[in-house]
């Protein structure tokens, strides 16, 4: 009887082994689990984050430039006469339209495309009056892949606040011959600055602005501008400087 009494009590201590060893390999299990639960769920939440950062970055259209003072509303090719680039033919070169939401004048800006092949476009606006829209091209006839993705988009940009038609002291008359300027001021002008733009639909065509130059004018004179630059659309002057 002593002997079957010892002999259940070691078959209890094996018994008690066997279970220990058995919750100890599955608090290992579910150790591994855990960890393996912990990799996957912060790869997918970096995989998640990263396609959120892109989705973020990703530049679509319309999209706005210095803290909404300018939008870019549309990106696309142009084949044609390019007034941005001398006037050269071209062949699906990059263009954009720009709007000017401010309330102030947009004496220049010089916007910068980048791609993701590591291209780039450049483009120069010129006067542009508060809430006015241009189409600019890219300044070196630079073709546009539109399958390519843009990866940022930047401006140097000057406003002035000093500009002006005039019209206290001259009369503008502009049509498709060119642009009639007269002195109706009590004094002789002398060295009168016309900037004008090529006016096609409301949307100025070109984003360099023109320049005529009158040396004199005296009271009462008048002087025909010659805009034949001006091949679409007609003459609109933005501003007179004396």
């Amino acid at each position: 009887m002593g002997r079957n009494k010892k002999k259940n009590q070691s078959n209890r201590r094996k018994t008690g082994k066997k279970q220990k060893c058995i919750m100890i390999a599955l608090a290992v299990v579910l150790i591994v689990l855990l960890i393996w639960a912990a990799i996957v769920y912060r790869e997918s939440s970096k995989e998640k984050k990263a396609e959120e950062t892109k989705e973020e970055q990703q530049i679509t259209f319309p999209y706005e430039l210095e803290d909404g003072k300018l939008q870019i509303d549309s990106l696309f090719q142009f084949t044609g006469t390019n007034p941005d680039c001398e006037d050269q033919e071209c062949e699906e070169v990059g263009a954009l339209q720009l709007t000017n939401v401010s309330e102030e004048y947009l004496a220049s800006s010089d916007i910068t495309i980048k791609f993701s092949d590591g291209s780039e476009m450049l483009f120069l606006v010129e006067d542009i009056p508060a809430g006015k829209s241009v189409v600019a091209f890219e300044i070196e006839n630079v073709m546009y892949d539109d399958k390519t993705e843009v990866i940022s988009i930047t401006a140097k940009t000057k406003y002035s606040s000093n500009v002006s038609l005039k019209e206290e002291s001259v009369l503008l008359n502009a049509d498709d011959i060119g642009i009639a300027i007269e002195n109706i001021s009590q004094n002789a002008l002398k060295d009168v600055s016309v900037k004008y733009h090529c006016n096609l639909n409301d949307i100025y065509f070109g984003g360099k602005s023109y320049e005529c130059l009158v040396k004199s004018l005296a009271v009462g004179e008048s002087v025909l501008l010659d805009t034949s630059e001006c091949y679409l659309g007609e003459a609109t002057v933005v501003s007179i400087n004396y």
